[in-house]
């Protein structure tokens, strides 16, 4: 189910699966992506959507990982999907406060050393 809030100059649209939400928060010249809870094989769709609707707008994406607890392979492939669309877009794909298996995962799949996932490492302590 989804939502639309008005916030000032930005809006917002949340959306959720059980046990995961997107809610993607679009100001003025960037645009926030936030995923909560677990992002698997069961909520991949879910994240995809969001990223799709994310990288149309045009505008730069910061992904938040703030309230991500979880990430196997099959969610990354969405993030990863989302970071080639969004590059052949020319837009800047930003992933930020990844920590704990999520931080873990991507690290070892090389986003800490993308200059544009500056903040995953040392955004949480896992």
């Amino acid at each position: 189910m989804a939502h639309t809030v008005p916030i000032e100059s930005r809006w917002c649209c949340a959306d959720e699966v059980q046990g995961f939400t997107t809610t993607r928060v679009v100001g003025l010249d960037v645009q926030t992506v936030y995923l909560a809870g677990e992002l698997d094989l069961h909520s991949n769709a879910d994240a995809t959507a969001a990223f799709t609707i994310a990288v149309d707008t045009g505008l730069p994406i910061v992904v938040d990982l703030t309230d991500l607890d979880f990430m196997d392979c099959a969610g990354y492939r969405a993030i990863a999907t989302a970071r080639r669309a969004a590059e052949q877009h020319g837009i800047t794909l930003t992933i930020t406060y990844a920590h704990g298996e999520p931080a873990r995962l991507l690290g070892l799949l090389g986003e800490g050393q993308r200059g544009t996932a500056a903040a995953l490492v040392h955004s949480g302590s896992g």
